[in-house]
């Protein structure tokens, strides 16, 4: 794999996590339990177990979680590994609202992969029930949605337990091992949501092998790999003896241990929240961090709620045109979301039989600015003389470097041909005449986030196509660097800053084009 420049946003991350603290900000309760499960012979679970409270301590009472309660999160350990090894998780999720369970059952040579997945259903499942025990300490604060999570071995494990149990909410794993009983084969017969995340230097569990083929299995409509940038086996945990000695003759990683950890809490809180406390702004923010950061590489496969929605709705339906004619549509195009969102759309025509032809047409690297919405009436789509009669679907995809975000379609039936007119599957009218619906005036708009550490981008809107030059300057007024001196086209654009070899301080950007000159301040801070 071709590995791209590893980059952080802390100021970013700092940003979520205080938005959770703000809302949240529980402090971090622990218990030691043994639970039984009656329907396998009172197998015995030991189980660590953390969840919210106002005061931090041993046995101290559950925080108020509200009327919905908080959400159940089973955790499987790896391979030779204690649950200990992974504080790095709990104390990132719990303070957010999120009870986890760590069963510390097979932690011995010889672990049964199926014994350990069936204790991660169990204790959801069990905790659940102690929501409705008023003798429990977990009286009325449990809530209904619920996830199973793991590392290494863990993380197989996992897709065994929403095997078992299919009410789960969601799963989310760390390097997840292929098991046995198979991992991939569970994954075939499991359509809960899923977020698994995997490292490009991985020497244990090599995404090839092991988390690409479950992910590819699972049966979800919603599931998303993320292979981390530098990322290694072991370093998804704190540091453990016997995991490290697995890694003894594995190349260094390019990441430390806490950026690893960074970056997986940067998708894992909001995807948490998303799924588990249906929070459709967390999973704006979760799917925006997906476009927009550079430190992983992502398979995501997906009908969920979307940054951009996509609508062609046809003139005068049902739409019946003959062969060699043309139809006409209004096309959309909008964002919902409060940043800029860079968009590619595909046009496809589906084929009498439903063989899928195209695309007739491309659009790429589509600019839309915060809540922009592009509808154009009147898109003309040509339907070739050679097309023979019958049903069609006509299909349209908007996505982003690899992630999905919506589709429409609409039915049109081609009769009789229409001699010596339309040769081919020729589209017109729809983002070519985008630059109607801009501003009617260049304008730089900004950068976000401001301030920033190490990267910002940099919002600007050309009124018509001008050469443009973007300029950074120090705070002494020296010119420190040339974003762009080129010609660009109408239309949104982001430009990106790396200023890591840049000092701390105060730095203005101008732009220059068509006479005119815009000037910004933006702040660095490291």
């Amino acid at each position: 794999m071709n590995k791209k420049k590893i980059f952080v946003s802390a100021l970013f991350l700092v940003f979520l996590v205080s938005i959770s603290s703000a809302v949240f900000g529980f402090e971090i309760g622990h218990r030691t339990v043994t639970y039984t499960d009656p329907d396998r012979n009172n197998r015995e679970i030991l189980t660590e177990l953390y969840y919210p409270a106002d005061t931090g301590g041993e046995n101290v009472p559950v925080a108020d979680p509200g009327p919905d309660g908080f959400p159940v999160i089973s955790f499987g350990h790896g391979f030779l590994m204690v649950w200990s090894a992974y504080e790095n998780i709990w104390s990132a999720v719990v303070p957010n609202g999120y009870i986890m369970a760590f069963p510390r059952t097979e932690g011995d040579l010889s672990p049964d992969h199926l014994a350990l997945g069936l204790d991660l259903a169990f204790l959801i499942e069990k905790l659940q029930a102690e929501g409705a025990n008023p003798a429990s300490p977990f009286y009325n604060k449990v809530g209904t949605t619920s996830a199973v999570m793991g590392h290494s071995m863990g993380g197989g494990a996992s897709y065994l337990a929403a095997e078992s149990k299919p009410d789960i909410t969601t799963i989310a794993t760390l390097a997840a091992a292929e098991t046995n009983p198979s991992a991939i084969q569970a994954a075939a017969n499991i359509d809960m949501p899923s977020l698994m995340f995997a490292g490009d230097d991985d020497c244990v569990t090599p995404p090839e092998d092991h988390q690409i083929p479950i992910h590819n299995a699972l049966a979800s409509d919603c599931k998303t790999l993320l292979e981390i940038y530098g990322a290694s086996h072991c370093q998804f945990a704190n540091y453990n003896f016997n995991c490290s000695l697995g890694e003894i003759f594995c190349p260094s990683p390019d990441l430390n241990r806490q950026q690893q950890h960074d970056i997986v809490n940067q998708y894992l809180l909001p995807y948490l929240d998303y799924r588990l406390k249906g929070s459709g702004d967390s999973w704006n923010e979760f799917q925006y961090i997906m476009l927009t950061a550079n430190n992983a590489d992502y398979r995501q496969t997906c009908r969920e709620p979307s940054l951009v929605d996509i609508n062609m709705i046809p003139n005068n339906p049902p739409v019946t045109v003959p062969a060699g004619g043309f139809f006409r549509f209004t096309g959309v195009l909008d964002n919902i979301y409060t940043y800029q969102i860079d968009c590619d759309v595909e046009v496809m025509v589906g084929l009498p039989g439903g063989v899928l032809y195209g695309p007739v047409q491309e659009f790429n690297n589509i600019p839309l600015a915060p809540g922009q919405n592009i509808t154009v009436p009147g898109v003309r789509q040509d339907v070739p003389v050679f097309a023979p009669a019958g049903t069609y679907n006509y299909i349209s995809y908007a996505s982003y470097n690899s992630v999905f975000f919506d589709s429409a379609y609409f039915e049109f039936t081609v009769t009789a041909p229409l001699l010596g007119e339309a040769s081919g599957w020729n589209l017109a009218g729809w983002f070519d005449s985008r630059t109607e619906n801009l501003p009617a005036r260049t304008e730089l708009i900004g950068n976000y986030p401001n301030p920033f550490n190490a990267s910002t981008t940099i919002e600007m809107v050309l009124a018509e196509d001008s050469d443009v030059s973007l300029e950074v300057y120090n705070i002494q007024g020296q010119l420190v660097e040339t974003l762009v001196n080129s010609s660009m086209t109408a239309g949104y654009h982001n430009i990106s800053w790396h200023a890591d070899a840049f000092s701390s301080g105060t730095y203005f950007y101008r732009l220059t084009t068509g006479g005119e000159v815009f000037t910004r301040k933006m702040v660095l801070v490291k």
